[in-house]
């Protein structure tokens, strides 16, 4: 077999086991001299083995390597033919000047451009359907023979450190497919230098095509840790000629071969396990990767390849979250949304986007992810779906409806490096991170759309299924009387609530805004006489009022300025988010000094206005109502809402509502005939518990009781259930990221066993004086 043939033979075999027998024919396996260091180094795997931790995530990696590969041909293309050539500083400005993509967004060109910009990468599936093999294949740079160990296998190298428009910085992210390829870790390489780039350089096997395979061996008794190693005869890449290129690129379905690749990268990953997204690539695959490149820089043509499937296509193409939302908005939006704004954090620029899903929506979008931190289109980390629940957000009513993606593309380099650990996965506790969790409890929980679509949600689903809960109240409060420790751990005390907020801000009401505003005007006016007041160390925000867009700051083309200043000197340090002719700016007051009175003016201009800028000033007091300092005998007026908070404490707990949950619409709270309670609502809006009576524990034990005790039985699980719930809701000790409306669903879900024979046994239960112990009536 010459070289050629055992290069296709290796491309065209899908399972490890066909690559081992072809390579032990060939002499090459079992020959030690054959195989050298991955990034020559021995002690490799301990880099290598600390990569991403998910086979989606890994794959990820690949591709971001294929998009940096296509945009560096054409960068060294345009040095090597135009001296007065200057390089992008930015992904974004690549994008712009090699294709015309205005401002680097993908959303900007239709679906037929992006289509035919997707044929430079590809990623194709082939094999079976439990043991996939993916090909990443790409029309990038491509590499000659001699320099391959030098990029492709090297690891830790700079050679793309100084690259502004790549992703790509720290050589050694695409190595972290490697533990998901089957048993022996086989990933065959196959590459040939750009054409193009060939003519200009002088290096004499820039025309010859260069192939290896990676595999992984096992720790030995002197060796304790696996290595990496690639296929270097002689410690040289196998090479051959092929002017007419390599049949490498598939054809129509099921040919996952048969059109010529004729330079570029052709990657294979064998049985590669990837878990859930091993099905058709053009579903389940195409979803998750969609997520996890919300904003791809350039597309991806997606090839099935593997037989007796029988979808709607076999082939599509991935452009990213962004463009997959902006498509289908129609159908799967609530009305208004996205809506973006942008927040400064520790003197860092972050650009966020919040989508609303509409009821159900969500589930081919996102799965536990709730925001996404993103760089350069590729998510570095994400905070799960919990984070709408906190006390502090308040959005557990759109837990599985809300998505937001969190630009982070303007970082400095030191403050990428103390949030996102290189695997671009995991986020790093850091003082960073809790400032951005501060800003983004604020921004959602008093961002004007969530909210309204809060109160909608919530009476959808509790409107007329409530149950009255006078009796409730007086139960418990009888048992709070009667008992010293429950007293004790409910010390404020319970009250009734309305759980139906009436809030008539014309929430049904289309609002259509101008692209330009002609108004933008403080709601309420604070001079330096009646100057607001705010709590120092807290975040204050001011209303206006405008006939503009909701996208007005933050849309591609003709964006308005926002600029905001304090006693003349320009701040960053504040957020400032439109909904429907309603802006609101917030603002951290941590620098500022108690007693001071302070003046901020703000600026708003555009293409239409910049004679005219919108111009508003405004005075704040900074107190310190801890400490009773700054106020000077000042006191705030009943309701006021000067600090961000509401200042009229809750002095009592309010009463949970109770919303009864028939078989029926199980599947709507995701309960099964185990399952107890779902809690939801907040501390300061108040809880909602959602409790299946006709779970499987309690059915049982209604089955011997008489029809007068049924009531009873009832009454007694639904209020022993609420206690255990407010319980957990009151517990000080549930760590700020912990899940307490989780905790609630599964200690109950474990409790409901036992609750009712508990009850009434326990209630038996007498102590008898004379030989002191315990005896049954």
């Amino acid at each position: 077999m010459n070289l050629k043939d055992l290069c296709l033979n290796l491309a065209y075999t899908d399972t490890e086991n066909g690559i081992i027998n072809i390579l032990e024919k060939s002499g090459f396996w079992n020959d030690p001299s054959n195989w050298q260091y991955f990034g020559n180094r021995e002690n490799n795997y301990g880099s290598i083995g600390n990569q991403q931790s998910k086979a989606d995530g890994a794959l990820v990696e690949k591709l971001i390597n294929s998009v940096d590969a296509v945009l560096m041909a054409d960068d060294q293309m345009r040095q090597y033919s135009d001296h007065s050539y200057n390089q992008p500083s930015s992904i974004k400005e690549a994008l712009e000047k090699f294709y015309n993509i205005f401002e680097g967004k993908l959303s900007n060109i239709d679906a037929k451009a992006r289509t035919s910009l997707a044929q430079k990468i590809s990623l194709v599936a082939t094999g079976k359907k439990s043991k996939p093999n993916y090909s990443v294949i790409d029309l990038g740079e491509g590499q000659s023979p001699k320099n391959i160990p030098n990029t492709l296998l090297s690891l830790g190298e700079s050679n793309k450190l100084r690259i502004p428009f790549v992703q790509g910085k720290f050589n050694m992210g695409g190595t972290g497919v490697f533990r998901f390829c089957g048993k022996n870790n086989l990933q065959l390489i196959i590459s040939k230098r750009h054409p193009e780039l060939a003519k200009y350089e002088s290096d004499s096997d820039n025309k010859l095509w260069g192939f290896t395979i990676i595999r992984r061996e096992n720790p030995t008794n002197d060796v304790r840790s696996s290595t990496y190693k690639y296929l270097a005869p002689q410690k040289k890449i196998l090479t051959f000629s092929s002017e007419e290129g390599l049949p490498l690129l598939p054809s129509a379905y099921p040919d996952p071969y048969g059109k010529n690749l004729n330079w570029g990268t052709f990657i294979k990953l064998y049985e590669y396990q990837i878990g859930g997204y091993n099905t058709i690539i053009t579903l389940n695959l195409l979803y998750r990767l969609s997520l996890l490149l919300p904003q791809i820089a350039l597309p991806i043509r997606l090839y099935e390849r593997r037989k007796n499937y029988s979808p709607h296509t076999f082939e599509t193409t991935l452009s990213g979250l962004d463009v997959r939302l902006e498509e289908d908005k129609r159908n799967n939006l609530e009305e208004g949304f996205p809506t973006t704004g942008s927040i400064n954090v520790s003197g860092q620029k972050i650009k966020y986007s919040i989508f609303a899903f509409k009821k159900g929506k969500s589930e081919t979008y996102t799965k536990s992810e709730g925001i996404i931190f993103v760089i350069n289109g590729q998510t570095h980390g994400n905070l799960s779906k919990s984070f709408f629940t906190r006390n502090k957000v308040g959005l557990s009513y759109l837990e599985d409806s809300i998505l937001v993606i969190l630009d982070c593309s303007e970082f400095d380099g030191r403050s990428r490096e103390d949030l996102f650990k290189n695997d671009r996965e995991t986020l790093i506790h850091c003082s960073l991170k809790s400032e951005i969790e501060r800003f983004l409890e604020d921004e959602l929980k008093n961002h004007k759309g969530l909210k309204e679509l809060k109160e909608r949600r919530k009476r959808e689903e509790i409107e007329n299924k409530l149950e009255d809960s006078k009796p409730l109240a007086e139960v418990l409060n009888n048992i709070l009387k009667n008992s010293p420790t429950l007293s004790r751990l409910f010390i404020q005390g319970l009250k009734l609530s309305n759980p139906l907020k009436v809030d008539n801000s014309g929430t049904n009401i289309q609002y259509i805004g101008n692209r330009f505003p002609s108004y933008f005007t403080l709601v309420k006016k604070y001079n330096e006489d009646n100057h607001k007041i705010v709590n120092c160390n807290s975040r204050f925000r001011i209303q206006y009022k405008t006939d503009v867009t909701n996208d007005y700051f933050d849309r591609s083309k003709d964006p308005g300025t926002f600029k905001l200043y304090l006693n003349g000197n320009e701040i960053e340090s504040f957020s400032i988010n439109l909904w429907n002719g309603f802006a609101t700016l917030s603002i951290p007051t941590k620098n500022y000094t108690v007693g001071e009175v302070i003046k901020f003016e703000s600026i708003v201009s555009d293409v239409n206005n910049l004679a005219n800028p919108f111009e508003e000033e405004f005075h704040v007091k900074i107190v310190d109502t801890k400490n009773n300092n700054g106020t000077n005998g000042q006191r705030r007026k009943p309701g006021d809402n000067s600090n961000g908070k509401d200042s009229k404490k809750q002095e009592q707990l309010s009463i949970p509502n109770i919303i009864p949950v028939k078989r029926e619409t199980w599947k709507e709270h995701g309960f099964d005939e185990y399952t107890a309670v779902k809690v939801k609502g907040s501390e300061e809006d108040g809880y909602e518990f959602f409790i299946n009576v006709d779970n499987i524990h309690l059915l049982t034990e209604l089955k011997s009781k008489k029809e007068e005790e049924i009531k009873l039985v009832e009454a007694r699980y639904k209020y022993g259930m609420v206690l255990i719930g407010l319980a957990i809701l009151n517990d000080k000790n549930i760590k700020e990221n912990e899940n307490i409306f989780d905790k609630v669903f599964s200690v109950t879900k474990t409790i409901s066993p036992i609750l009712l024979p508990m009850i009434t046994s326990l209630g038996d239960l007498e102590l008898e004086e004379k030989e002191t112990s315990y005896i049954y009536n």
